[in-house]
């Protein structure tokens, strides 16, 4: 049993420490400018890289934000998307792009928000779910056969503690 045991630790030990040896970094970018960028998601497409997160200007409210990157990390496009939003999550669609977050449209009142692009990030249609009664919180989003599955949390305006 010891020599078993002795085995499977080196066995661990050579494939952590073999693969720490031989990583490489594809590469290694800061993107953003002066104020607060947070990229919430990566997503891996064929050509590069979809970023969804949010971005803002000192002293203004975040803006949602897509932004594609090449496989050597070059931006291609990058695009905002109103005053007060972010997104936490984004999809392929095949001819474009879903993404999912939130908007917050004053102190108490957060919406889901979704938001479909076409390939180039340019928006095909959104909507917002939610009133100014509840506070509505998107959690995920998968692909369904025949459309989308959206999770998320509704509660009474005010009871969540991020607000």
């Amino acid at each position: 049993m010891r020599f078993k045991l002795t085995s499977l630790w080196a066995f661990i030990c050579l494939v952590f420490c073999t693969n720490g040896l031989f990583a490489q970094n594809t590469f290694q970018k800061t993107i953003g400018a002066e104020g607060e960028d947070i990229a919430n998601w990566v997503l891996e497409i064929p050509t590069g890289y979809i970023i969804a997160g949010q971005g803002s200007i000192l002293n203004e409210a975040p803006n949602a934000c897509l932004l594609q990157l090449d496989l050597a990390g070059n931006i291609l496009w990058q695009k905002r998307y109103g005053a007060g939003y972010h997104f936490n999550e984004v999809l392929n669609a095949g001819d474009g792009f879903i993404a999912l977050g939130e908007s917050n449209a004053g102190a108490s009142d957060v919406d889901i928000f979704l938001l479909r692009t076409d390939l180039t990030g340019n928006p095909v249609w959104s909507r917002r779910i939610g009133d100014s009664s509840t506070t509505d919180v998107a959690t995920s989003l998968i692909a369904v056969p025949g459309g989308y599955l959206l999770s998320g949390i509704l509660a009474p305006s005010g009871t969540l503690g991020f607000n």
